[in-house]
């Protein structure tokens, strides 16, 4: 059995993403401490590709996941962005 190892992505409740208002739908991460912040998923079920585009205007954060988190990028002070705009 195939399964899949996921950090799940919260949706932004603050914004109305729709086409009539231009606006792209918000996701991030959810905090790291979150018993539902990552799962298992079986792979025939998931989405094989999405964009991602960091939402500058946000800035970033380091409170939502640790820095020991294999998901975090360690590149940039421990440091991720903290909303992301997905591409329709």
């Amino acid at each position: 059995m195939n399964i899949l190892w996921v950090c799940w992505l919260v949706w932004s409740m603050d914004t109305t993403s729709t086409w009539a208002t231009k606006c792209l739908l918000h996701v991030g991460f959810y905090n790291s401490s979150d018993l539902g912040a990552f799962g298992f998923l079986d792979p025939e079920v998931i989405i094989r590709g999405v964009l991602l585009i960091p939402a500058f205007m946000y800035g970033q954060t380091s409170d939502l996941l640790t820095p020991h988190s294999i998901t975090h990028q360690h590149l940039e002070d421990h440091k991720d962005w903290e909303w992301y705009y997905v591409n329709v």
